[in-house]
């Protein structure tokens, strides 16, 4: 909210191309390298798909505290997943990334690939509809919140500050109960079971890479300052445009713009996954002294 933004630290910092460089080729080897690496993606990894973020100079919240009318957002059924979103289903796919966890509320990740049980969206999902009395879950592909006059019983009982009824029924058999939009409003408890997730995953991530967040609202960011408080046994990597409040638990930042670290990113990820296979070919060819005839042998794979 408006409240939550403070005005004098919305500047966006510009690093140059050779930091920036230097940086992703760090990023590289730390992501080559862990053994589980998690991703925390926040509003500035979509900017690039013209959804507006929240706290940047031209934020919802950011122009809402400066009383100013807020940017204009896309239809977001209409909306295509980023270059970086599809990188991460790739590095998903590839098991370079293990978890991504996400305060996104446009759907773009489950969209783009990111397989359901991969992915915890601690804000909701404005495409998803749920239910409380079977927790089933349904991807539409249109925005299932409606807004409702009065809030209904059952609405003012669990979330007393919105109803989140979207006037469907749950089709699940023997179920019927209503249906209820997923996304999170301030005040409102996170989604347990991706919250757990989540935060499991925290615990046992050697490196968590933040992609376009402020890691400002808890307990959302408890995931990556988790990572960030482990020192020896965890790292952390902050790819942001603004200054966060866990900078100093970061290993470095990256102050740019997503689609460019992401698309360098994954060129040095491919040269090392080359790299490393034309060792590994190399090692298989490799002569090896046969100590009984004295002769050698080729390396043979096993």
């Amino acid at each position: 909210m408006a409240d939550t933004v403070d005005l004098n630290e919305i500047g966006e910092v510009h690093d140059s191309q050779l930091v920036v460089e230097k940086h992703v080729k760090q990023l590289a080897d730390l992501m080559a390298s862990a053994k589980h690496c998690i991703v925390f993606t926040g509003a500035g990894l979509s900017t690039a798909a013209n959804i507006p973020d929240f706290r940047g100079p031209n934020g919802v919240w950011t122009r809402k505290a400066q009383k100013r009318k807020a940017p204009a957002c896309p239809d977001l059924a209409k909306t295509k997943p980023t270059f970086t979103h599809t990188a991460l289903v790739q590095l998903v796919n590839e098991g370079v990334v293990k978890y991504v966890a996400s305060q996104n509320v446009d759907g773009l990740h489950l969209r783009s690939g990111i397989p359901r049980e991969k992915l915890a969206e601690l804000h909701g999902n404005c495409f998803v509809e749920t239910c409380w009395k079977c927790n089933a879950e349904f991807l539409r592909d249109f925005k299932v919140s409606k807004v409702q006059e009065k809030s209904c019983k059952e609405c003012r009982e669990r979330v007393p500050h919105f109803c989140h009824c979207t006037g469907r029924r749950c089709p699940t058999e023997g179920c019927s109960a209503r249906l209820k939009d997923s996304v999170i409003h301030f005040c409102e408890d996170l989604p347990q079971a991706d919250l757990k997730k989540a935060n499991k995953e925290a615990k046992v991530a050697d490196l968590c890479v933040v992609i376009g967040s402020s890691c400002r609202i808890y307990p959302a960011a408890d995931v990556p300052e988790t990572v960030g408080r482990k020192r020896k046994n965890g790292k952390l990597v902050i790819i942001n445009l603004q200054k966060t409040p866990l900078d100093d638990l970061a290993e470095f930042c990256i102050h740019a713009d997503t689609q460019t670290v992401f698309q360098r990113l994954m060129e040095e990820l491919e040269k090392k996954k080359k790299d490393k296979q034309e060792e590994e070919k190399r090692e298989e060819e490799e002569p090896t002294f046969n100590l009984r005839g004295g002769r050698k042998a080729k390396r043979q794979r096993t």
